[in-house]
């Protein structure tokens, strides 16, 4: 079975992006693929997701806009690597674009 987390940097908005993600996940093969959902709130699109069964888990994702962000970025990018690691992801499929590609994929090389 692949394992697939899906990652959004919004768990508060639904707009297109995260109607396509409801209905990928909603529509996935659980027969061969197994999906965790990643996101910085637990707003609409958080507990639509869960309401999917799909399990769902809150991390930290600090704005890469402010400078003296950079040391909870250190620590966010650790905490999601141990995340992923712990779940066995196969595959990381990025909902979003912007500082959340630099922040997980760092993770992603972090976690092997």
């Amino acid at each position: 079975m692949i394992r697939i987390a899906y990652c959004s940097d919004t768990g508060t908005i639904i707009g297109g992006g995260e109607v396509s993600l409801l209905e990928l996940l909603g529509n996935l093969d659980r027969k061969r693929f197994s999906a965790i959902f990643l996101a910085p709130d637990t707003g609409d699109l958080f507990m639509r997701v869960a309401r999917l069964g799909v399990p769902a888990y809150r991390i930290r994702l600090p704005r890469l806009t402010n400078p003296l962000a950079w040391l909870s970025c250190i620590k966010a990018v650790y905490d999601l690597a141990r995340l992923l690691r712990r779940e066995q992801v196969d595959i990381l499929h990025l909902n979003s674009c912007g500082g959340i590609v630099v922040l997980t994929g760092i993770a992603c090389r972090i976690a092997g």
